[in-house]
């Protein structure tokens, strides 16, 4: 297959490039992701300056696949590697491997699902991939997990409605509790916002916060800490079905 790789957390990334050297062993991979990390940095693109593409033919050269970076953010890479990058278009487009889970309502910033998220919007399988973890240790789990999914999945039954949003637990491979296809959860934080003041008396802030403890059940949140990959189709497609008919009886009154 053709592939495109992107990601959020840039194209030196230590989760992004052992993946292509795994996948271009059976793979045309091509790297486009971003020149510096841009995490949390949703489904934005680039509208009012330039974006610039560099290859990196010698760091290509030692992972086996081309390497371009972007001076924009991973939807931008989407479309940059497609449109113009690359000479065919892709049979695949994968955001990632990403550090740190993309779980529950978190995809909501995710720059890596949004990169999976804007390739599946112009009509291209997509998967987004994370491992549930900062620490780069085992980052081979999630590697040798998605090499083997990639080789085995039937690709041509992803969307083009929806992505792959998959999260691998950061444990031994072998010790992978199986794979569950799971519904997102719900995840909130507390003390969001730290307010600081600068060494000028002026008062600036920090947005983060403390992940509060996740609700029991049977979600993506859950059973990746019960050491299960899991795999969750996601759509783009945001209207709330299910509440339809009470907006059209509500409007009724007006």
């Amino acid at each position: 297959m053709n592939i495109l790789l992107v990601n959020d957390d840039g194209y030196s990334s230590q989760g992004i490039l052992p993946f292509a050297r795994a996948l271009s062993i059976k793979h045309k991979v091509t790297i486009v992701a971003p020149h510096k990390p841009q995490s949390a940095a949703g489904h934005a693109i680039t509208m009012h300056k330039p974006l610039r593409v560099k290859r990196f033919e010698e760091l290509g050269g030692e992972y086996g696949c081309d390497i371009y970076s972007c001076s924009g953010k991973p939807a931008d890479c989407v479309i940059l590697g497609i449109f113009e990058v690359l000479e065919e278009r892709p049979d695949l487009v994968i955001s990632g491997i990403n550090f740190g889970a993309n779980l529950g309502t978190d995809v909501i910033y995710s720059g890596t699902v949004s990169g999976a998220l804007e390739a599946a919007m112009m009509g291209y399988p997509a998967i987004a991939v994370s491992l549930h973890s900062f620490n780069p240790t085992y980052m081979d789990t999630a590697v040798k997990f998605m090499d083997k999914f990639v080789n085995q999945y039937p690709i041509n039954q992803i969307g083009p409605e929806f992505i792959l949003n998959i999260n691998v637990p950061a444990v031994p491979y072998e010790t992978i509790k199986g794979i569950k296809v799971a519904t997102q959860g719900v995840i909130t934080y507390s003390d969001i916002v730290t307010k600081r003041t600068d060494p000028f008396g002026v008062d600036y802030y920090w947005i983060g916060g403390t992940k509060a403890e996740v609700p029991k059940g049977d979600d993506d949140a859950n059973l990746i800490e019960e050491g299960y990959v899991t795999i969750t189709p996601i759509s783009y497609m945001m209207t709330a079905t299910a509440e339809m008919k009470a907006v059209e009886n509500a409007i009724k009154r007006l």
